[in-house]
């Protein structure tokens, strides 16, 4: 599942300061959890500051600058439906949260770590969406002996001689078509 949040801060300099912060980051990270109903583990945040080229006019105005917060969740389960179920639950719980609540949170994680003096509010939340990847952990188990390991291994060496073999016979099958068309 991935996101993001769009930050305003009182200036550049700020937001410089802010996002290279790993304190800062950690405290975001866990605001953007708490947001999902899951661990901060699971969550992956990166932090930049915006294109220059959007914020020209509102720099100029206000003098403020835009963080964009990238996050990805990771959703450990079981199967497909079982992520799909708790990615759609994160995905409610983060549109549910207000933007009020979210510039709240993230303000007093920055407070804890760097004091009292930013400004930073929530302007955008991004709805996730999500994307389902499998993967597969491959455990040996404790009955798995040596001589099976061996066993194993060998028909692995049979198997790749195989395939070097049926490679062979096709390199000679078209080297021996080359020959005899025109090519």
């Amino acid at each position: 599942m991935k996101g993001s949040l769009t930050l305003s801060v009182s200036d550049a300099a700020a937001a410089e300061e802010l996002i290279a912060d790993e304190r800062v980051a950690e405290g975001w990270r866990q605001v953007i959890a708490d947001a999902a109903g899951t661990s901060a583990e699971y969550v992956q945040l990166t932090l930049t500051i915006a294109s220059e080229r959007r914020l020209s006019s509102l720099r100029r105005l206000t003098g403020a600058a835009r963080i964009l917060a990238a996050y990805v969740i990771i959703v450990p389960a079981a199967n497909q439906e079982e992520a799909a179920s708790i990615s759609s639950a994160i995905a409610a719980s983060i549109v549910s949260a207000s933007q009020s609540e979210l510039t709240e949170s993230i303000a007093q994680a920055v407070s804890e770590v760097l004091g009292s003096g930013y400004d930073v509010v929530v302007e955008k939340v991004e709805e996730p969406t999500a994307s389902t990847v499998l993967q597969v952990a491959l455990q040996p188990t404790a009955t798995t002996s040596s001589s099976s390991n061996e066993a194993l291994r060998k028909r692995m060496s049979s198997s790749a001689r195989l395939r070097k073999l049926e490679l062979g016979q096709v390199l000679a099958f078209l080297a021996a078509l080359a020959a005899s068309s025109a090519w």
